[in-house]
Formats: structure tokens, sequence, C-alpha cells
């Protein structure tokens, strides 16, 4: 084969190379070792090169097997793409080798042999590309991955517990958050989540870079969140946990994940396209360990001239666990000095930026995208594609490996600063500035994803920018999280940090978003109790518009208990504040609520006339949101009036908006009322259809209120249909909805409904629930 291939690659044509090849099989191997037959001992015979030549078959023999008229082309470098795991782990371009233990690990966790995984080994070695792709598999099989690194710069346990809920089907995410509140402490709110999880499918959970919140001297988890996520995932045997760590966790049986075979060394040799000889290699190998960032590494100080044998030597004396570190000093060593400036300022970031945010800390570089090539040249910075708008852009992070290594050498730099002169980081403080007003950039030039929203309140954090965080979580974070009825996560993670600001505006308005999100759960005590504390703060700095606004919210509680009289008053003292500093938006949404007080005091005239007003200021100001309410209540004075074709057109008018602008909750209740225009026509199975639909929204979302009267709509269909077995679960479902958070129109409605049916009052309801 060997005489053969280097004929062809002397541009013999075929006959010729055939021949050669056919001469060498009848001379011995020189340099092979005399074959012995273990079963004949002493006996020793000569082995000769021969192999099985194929009939090789051509229409043109004597013509050159390749065409050599070609002009020779240096390999282009490539640019190293990574992929993302559930937004949280950055895996590698490619996955090589591994066969046995992807083979035997894979089966052990599918098998059930083995529920959770820890693969320990040094950096640079794979363990997240193992993980990984053992994922990856079982993604493949259906199984839902979650994954979450340790890392603090690659992301964050909030973004974490967003993706595990927002995989969550609506029915789940609703009995998720309604029980939330109830758990008495972390580990509850742990097993409620994930067996929610489960029941919707197989279910892999992936923890990567443990050592980041490991005791370096005993390997114990210092991360109290993370061990109680641990422990419940434990609880359940059908769920497969991957983890992996430099060190071993006491207590869990680790995988020490052993250097890669000199195979796929050399497999990623040939990816990399490094020109070594065959002694090269061999002795390459022990001295990286196999490690292949460590390769990576080694094809950079390739290309910076770095002599071969001088840059081995050095490496060498390392220890296992630092040769990868030795290898980034000496490559980092050789950069240009605006290299490796822009390496060191690179950490700011905690996700992948395109040019514009590398732009953005370049401060004084005169070529700092030059740089930029350098450094991804090098493999210092890696690359992925990402979808900004209508454009993929590429976007540039530093490696998790090289950020270590940074920090450490910044630590040791610090630590002598600190000792001699006693002055702060200002450099540092500066760029997480620059790095945050980009991201803040990013968001008010179209990218307004949640994951971006939640990156750009970590960068402002990161800049000692609390108080503009604050701010900024107010008007993005927590108007999204309410409108798609996250309101557990909102009263458990959000809102009691912001209540806590120095600002007296940004307390104010943390104090109303937790008394509005208390009374969409139906919790009036507790809303009322929030709202009378925003009130005095708003007072207290002057802020009018914020009074006049309170001062609305809290007649909605009296509204919603039944007391017209209180719920009047709050609204006629808003309404004057509006009217005295030209609110227009909050006096069109006061008008609205007026009506509302006298429709249901029958008075239908009055409360058409406030409405109409309403509606003509919320379409002068544009408020979408305010418009889909108005269209919906005066539906509600046309439905009262048996003119049905006119409610139901304000009704599809005003739950187009809802579904335009997201209001969950006003899609409910506009789906409710659709319903009883269709029972009124006798329409049952449409009108179920509705009421289901609007049931299943209101359940998502927690709205308690809501779900009162969607119930009792529902029982009135069964009733009409002779269920009165359905009819009376539905209603009892009502009360006790309705008594546990004091619902009094549901409770009024009950009272009427149970004397019509023969009963005396609320104790009729109390009575057939016992029963």
């Amino acid at each position: 084969a060997q005489a053969f291939c280097k004929a062809v690659a002397r541009q013999e044509v075929l006959p010729v190379a055939m021949q050669e090849s056919r001469a060498a099989i009848t001379k011995p191997l020189e340099t092979a070792e005399p074959w012995r037959d273990a079963n004949r001992d002493g006996v020793a015979e000569q082995s000769l090169g021969q192999w099985c030549l194929p009939i090789l078959m051509s229409h043109a023999p004597m013509q050159a097997l390749i065409n050599w008229d070609f002009t020779p082309q240096a390999p282009e470098s490539e640019v190293f793409l990574v992929d993302s795991l559930a937004d949280n782990i950055t895996l590698p371009p490619v996955f090589i080798g591994r066969r046995k233990e992807l083979r035997e690990l894979g089966q052990a966790l599918s098998s059930g042999r083995m529920q959770q995984l820890l693969i320990t080994g040094p950096g640079g070695q794979g363990k997240t590309a193992l993980a990984g792709k053992l994922a990856r598999k079982f993604e493949q099989q259906g199984y839902l991955v979650h994954a979450y690194s340790a890392r603090p710069s690659e992301s964050s346990w909030e973004n974490f517990l967003f993706h595990l809920k927002s995989s969550l089907s609506d029915q789940l995410l609703e009995q998720v958050e309604r029980r939330w509140g109830l758990c008495q402490n972390e580990l509850q709110q742990a097993q409620l989540l994930l067996n929610a999880l489960k029941q919707q499918g197989p279910l892999v959970l992936l923890f990567d870079n443990l050592e980041s919140v490991q005791k370096p001297e005993t390997g114990e988890l210092i991360d109290a969140t993370l061990k109680t996520w641990l422990q419940a995932a434990q609880k359940f045997p059908e769920i497969v946990i991957l983890l992996t760590s430099r060190w071993a966790v006491p207590g869990i049986e680790s995988h020490p994940l052993a250097r890669p075979s000199y195979g796929d060394f050399l497999r990623y040799i040939q990816y990399l396209n490094l020109d070594l000889t065959r002694e090269r290699k061999r002795a390459l190998y022990p001295v990286l360990g196999g490690n292949f960032k460590g390769l990576q590494l080694f094809q950079a100080a390739q290309e910076l001239g770095i002599g071969q044998s001088a840059f081995l030597e050095r490496v060498q004396t390392a220890q296992r666990d630092l040769q990868v570190y030795m290898a980034v000093e000496q490559v980092v060593g050789y950069l240009q000095s605006e290299e490796r400036v822009l390496l060191e300022r690179l950490p700011v970031y905690t996700t992948p930026v395109t040019e514009s945010g590398i732009k953005a800390i370049a401060g004084d570089l005169v070529a700092p995208l030059e740089a930029l090539q350098t450094l991804v040249r090098l493999s210092l910075v890696e690359v992925e594609v990402v979808q900004l708008g209508k454009k993929r852009h590429q976007a540039y992070q530093i490696s998790p490996l090289i950020t270590e290594w940074l920090q450490k050498q910044k630590q040791q730099k610090l630590s002598f600063f600190k000792k001699w002169f006693k002055k702060p980081d200002r450099l540092s403080l500066k760029l997480r500035k620059q790095a945050a007003a980009h991201q803040r950039w990013l968001f008010e030039h179209g990218l307004k994803t949640v994951s971006h929203v939640i990156t750009v309140h970590e960068a402002l954090q990161l800049a000692e920018q609390q108080e503009e965080a604050n701010r900024f979580a107010l008007d993005y974070i927590v108007p999204y999280f309410h409108r798609v009825g996250m309101y557990r996560t909102l009263l458990d993670k959000w809102l009691p940090d912001l209540r806590k600001s120095g600002d007296k505006e940004t307390q104010a308005r943390a104090f109303s978003y937790s008394a509005t999100t208390y009374h969409y759960l139906g919790d009036y005590d507790n809303a009322l109790e929030y709202h009378q504390q925003s009130l005095t703060i708003i007072r207290e700095i002057g802020d009018r518009a914020g009074e006049g606004t309170t001062l609305n919210n809290i007649s909605q509680i009296y509204d919603a208990q039944g007391d017209y009289e209180t719920a009047l008053d709050y609204l006629q003292q808003s309404l004057q504040i509006r009217l005295e500093i030209g609110d227009r938006a909050g006096e069109g949404t006061t008008l609205n609520n007026i009506s509302g007080i006298y429709r249901a005091r029958g008075d239908y005239e009055t409360a058409l006339d406030y409405l109409q007003q309403s509606l003509e200021i919320l379409r002068e100001i544009g408020d979408r949101a305010g418009e889909g309410g108005s269209l919906n209540n005066i539906s509600q004075i046309y439905d009262a009036q048996g003119d049905y074709e006119t409610a139901l057109d304000y009704l599809q008018q005003s739950l187009k908006i809802r579904r335009e602008i997201g209001d969950r909750a006003g899609e409910g209740r506009s789906l409710n009322n659709i319903s009883q225009i269709f029972k009124a026509r006798g329409d049952y199975e449409t009108a179920l259809d509705y009421l289901q639909q609007s049931l299943t929204i209101q359940r998502e979302i927690g709205d308690l209120a809501g779900s009162c009267a969607t119930l009792f709509n529902m029982g009135h269909i069964h009733w009409s249909n002779e269920d009165k077995q359905q009819a009376y679960a539905h209603w009892l479902q009502v009360y006790a909805i309705a008594k546990k958070i004091g619902e009094a129109q549901a409770l009024a409605a009950l009272e009427s409904l149970a004397k019509h049916l023969g009963g005396e009052g609320l104790a009729f309801w109390e009575r057939l629930g016992s029963e």
C-alpha cells in the first residue's frame, strides 16, 4: 500500500503504481519484527508485506488518478462556532471520540442502573462536551433537557428557573404558581416544580462547572440553593442528573474522565490542520494530557512562531491540572499590547456580544476589531452565530477557561496593589458601566427578548447601578411577568428586593405592583395593605399622578368585596386628582371603573355614559389595554339590555385587542363574557367552549376571582343541559374559592342562586360541600 501511494504521489499513472505495489509484496518488511507462532515454540517466520490487491477497473488505465493541474493553497483557518444547550451551557463545535463512555454511561442512565452521573477531571478535558453529548442523545429520545452552569459568567439561577417554568404546559404552570406560595421552604418548591416537569415526560437536568461552588479543600458544595435542588431531584429516580466538576463532590459517586485516547487526540490534530511529525505528536500527547483545549493553545503558540521544543519543555514541568493554564500564560505573553488589553476587558460581558459590543469597551484602542480577530484565531475567544432582528451576526465571548486564568492573574495583582496602595479597581467598574450601557442600547434598539431583558438587569447590577437596575426591572421585567401571570415569581423573587430600594419612588411602585399582584391572586387583605403603604410614600414625595393611580386601585378592592359606596368614594378622589393634573390616561381608567359601580347598581344609562367618555379618552391617547377593557365593559351594558348583537360586536373588538397586546387576564374575561351571548341564544355547546378557554387562561395565571365567574357560568350551562350533578360541582368550586378570597360578588350570586334552588343562602353551599 505504501509503494502504491508513493507512486501516485510521484504522479505515476495507474499501471505503473500497480506494478510497483505488486513488486513490493515480494519483499520482506525491513522495519518489522519477526512474526512468531505462539503455538510453535522457537519457530519464527519472516513476514512479507502481503495485502489483498483488489481488481481495479478503468476505461482509461493510462490516465493519472489525480489531476495535478492546480495551484496549491493553504487551508483556511477555521472559526470555532459554539452551540448552546438551554441557553446556559456552551458546547464545542465538534464532538470527537469517547465512544465507549457514551455507550456505557448512556446505557447505565437509560436503563435506570444509574440516576446521576458526576463527570470529574481537569479543565479542558471535555467534561462539558461529554455531558452535553449525553444530554443531546436523551433529547433525541424525547427527554426534556434543562441545563445550568454554576460558573457566574455563563448563566444565572433566575434564568434557569425561568426556563424550567416556561417549559411547563399552561395547566401545570398554573398549578405550580398557585401552590408555590404555600411551600414552606425551597426544598418543597423544588419538589413541586420538578414533579410538574416530570409529569410532562422524561427529564434530564445538567449542572455544569460545580467547581465554581465547591470548597477546593473538601469538594463540599457551598451553594445552598443548588444543594437543595440536587437533594430534591434525587428523590425522583426517573429524573436523569448530569453533573460536571473538576473535583469530586462528597456523597456523589464520580466518574473521573480519563484523557482522550491517542486516536482521538490524532483526530483532533487532523481537525485543527496541525502539521506535526509523528514524533512530535507522540511527544505532545502526554505533555498536554490529551487535553483538546491545550492542543488549541499549542496551535496558537505555533502560529506565533514559538519553537515547539521550548514550548514543550516549559509546559512539561507543570502539574496535570495546571498544564492548560501554563499554555495560556505563554500564548497571552506573546500578544501585542492592544490584544492583551482587549482580552482583559472581555470578561465584563456575561453573554456573547457582536462587534458593536466590542467597540463599546474598546476605549482608547486603535484597532479593536483586528485585535479581536487575533484573539479568535488563537482560540482565546469563541464565536457563535446569533439572530438579531432579521439578520444573523457573529457574536463573541471569551472562553471560560481563559476567563478563569485572567481572574487568577488579576487577583494576584489586586492583592499586591491593595497591600501597597489600597485603591479600588476603578477601571474595572468603568468597563462594567460601558458594558451595561451597551446591553441597554441593544434593548432600546430592538433586542427585547426576555433573556436579554434579564441580561440588561444583571449588567446594571454588575456595574453597581442598582437603582437604575431597579427602575429597569419595574419598567420591563415586572410588567412582563405580571402580564403572563407569573405572580408567585414576582412576589417571591423580584418585588421583595425592589420594595427595599433606597429610592422612594421605586419603593412606592414596588408596593403598588405587590398590591396589584395580590389582588389578582384574590388576596385582598395583603393587596389593601400594600396599596396603603404605597399611598403613604406617594403622598410623602408629592407624587400626585401616583396618588391618583393608587386611589383608583384601592377602589377596585372594595368593588370586588361589594362595598360600592367606599369604592365610589375612592374613585371620585382619584378622578379629581387626575382632572387637576391633566392625567388623561388615568382619567379614562377611572371613568371606566366608575361606570362599573353604576352597572352593578343597575343604572345602565349612567354607566354607559361614563364608559363612552372613557373610551373616547383611551382611544385619543392610544391606550390599547384600557381600550380593550372599556370595550368589554360596554358590551356588558348591551348584554344586560338584551342587545346581544351589539354586545358581541364590542366583545369581539375587546378580545382582538387583548390578544394583540398579550393581556391574558383580560382575554379570559372577554372569553367568559362572549360565552354568555351564546348561552342567551341557546347555543350551549359554543358557550361551554368559550368558558373552557376562559377557565384555562385564568387557572394558568392564577386569576381566582375571574375563575369564580367562569365556573359559575359553566354551572348554569350544565344546569340548562339538565346535568345537575356537574352544575352543583362547578358551583361548589365557586363557593370554595370565593369563601377563601372573600369574593363578594360571587358570594352574593351564590346566595341568590341558593334561594332560587330552595336553599337557605350560603349555608346551603356550606352544607352541600360538607356532604
